[in-house]
C-alpha cells in the first residue's frame, strides 16, 4: 500500500513537471498544458505501470543491467579467447603432423644411408660403436 501512495505522488510529481515545462515553452499554449489529465494511478492499466516502472530505472535494475552487460561482455571475451585458442591448437597439430612427416622421411633418408654405406666396398671399416664410416 505504501508503494502504491509513492507511485501516486510519483505521477502526480510527474504531471506537473510536464505542465511546468509545456507552460514555460514558447511553442505551446495553455491548451496544450491542459491536455495533460490527473487521472489516478488506477485508472491507469497495467501496460502504462510497466512502461512507467521501466522508464525509472531505480539502483538496483541500473546495477543489473550494467551486470548483465558485463556478463555479456564477459561471455564474449570468452568466446573470443577460445577460439583464438583453438585456432593456434590446429595450426600446432599441423605443424606436429608435418614434423613427423618430415621425422619419417629422414628415418627414411637414414636407414637408405646406411644401407648404401654397408654396401660401399672401399670403407668397409667398423668402428668401436659398430657403425660403418
Amino acid at each position: 500500500m505504501n508503494e502504491e501512495t509513492g507511485e501516486k505522488n510519483t505521477k502526480s510529481k510527474l504531471r506537473n513537471v510536464l505542465k511546468a515545462k509545456l507552460l514555460s515553452n514558447d511553442g505551446f499554449e495553455e491548451n496544450e498544458a491542459n491536455k495533460i489529465d490527473d487521472t489516478d494511478s488506477e485508472s491507469c492499466d497495467s501496460d502504462n505501470r510497466a512502461n512507467y516502472k521501466d522508464a525509472s530505472n531505480t539502483p538496483l535494475e541500473e546495477r543489473r543491467i550494467r551486470n548483465r552487460l558485463a556478463a555479456r561482455k564477459c561471455r564474449e571475451k570468452r568466446k573470443q579467447r577460445i577460439w583464438n585458442l583453438e585456432k593456434i591448437c590446429s595450426s600446432l597439430e599441423e605443424r606436429i603432423s608435418a614434423l613427423h612427416k618430415e621425422i619419417a622421411g629422414l628415418d627414411n633418408q637414414k636407414s637408405s644411408l646406411s644401407k648404401l654405406l654397408q654396401n660401399h666396398a672401399c670403407c668397409r671399416f667398423v668402428t668401436s660403436k659398430n657403425m660403418f664410416v
